[in-house]
């Protein structure tokens, strides 16, 4: 595989990370004030453990691993390939990256927890936040390959979360219309109009 189709490959990687970011926000801030928050339904709160496993994995592959489509392979291949191609220049973000991936733990949630299934650990602590922030800087290293390479930078798709986004919104509207109509049904209510389940859909 040439260093073309390996970036090509890296760059479907770093959508996966994204998308993962994505869908762990969205679970963990946007669903907090719904019905559907995760501490209310299992199966949304297994989602939500699955995607931070996930991303966790996939940011060790891309920048501890030495694997083919990883950040080093990559920087390695262009360094020997590429007329201009400075690896330090790259190699030094990675490394920063690299360094806090181990201090922020993630090394070892991944080593003892994810890859070995050790689960005689109480709890396994994962800050959002700091996923978030990774996720953002192999953005930006991605880019910065890139845009040296001659090739587009990384533009994210949305599809998956909007559609994530839409069947939470469609889920807390039936809750709405359900709440109505227990209400009217207390009130002894026989008869409800199109334009009262949209006010009370619209809160």
């Amino acid at each position: 595989m040439n260093l073309s189709e390996r970036i090509e490959v890296l760059r479907n990687v770093v959508w996966e990370v994204v998308a993962y970011k994505d869908f762990i926000e969205y679970l963990s801030y946007d669903l907090h004030p719904t019905p559907s928050r995760i501490d209310n339904n299992a199966g949304v709160h297994f989602i939500w453990r699955s995607m931070i496993r996930l991303q966790i994995i996939t940011l060790n592959k891309l920048i501890k691993d030495n694997g083919a489509f990883s950040f080093h392979k990559i920087i390695n291949m262009a360094g020997a390939k590429v007329k201009g191609f400075h690896i330090d220049e790259f190699q030094e973000e990675l490394d920063v990256m690299i360094n806090e991936f181990k201090a922020n733990n993630l090394d070892t949630v991944r080593d003892k927890f994810l890859a070995h299934l050790d689960i005689s650990a109480e709890e396994i602590k994962t800050d959002i936040h700091i996923l978030s922030i990774k996720a953002n800087q192999v953005v930006s290293l991605f880019n910065n390959i890139a845009a040296k390479l001659g090739f587009p930078e990384y533009t994210h798709d949305e599809r998956c979360i909007n559609g994530l986004n839409e069947i939470f919104s469609e889920l807390d509207e039936y809750e709405l219309v359900k709440a109505f109509l227990m209400a009217s049904e207390i009130k002894n209510k026989e008869l409800v109009s199109i334009s009262e389940i949209a006010e009370a859909i619209k809160g």
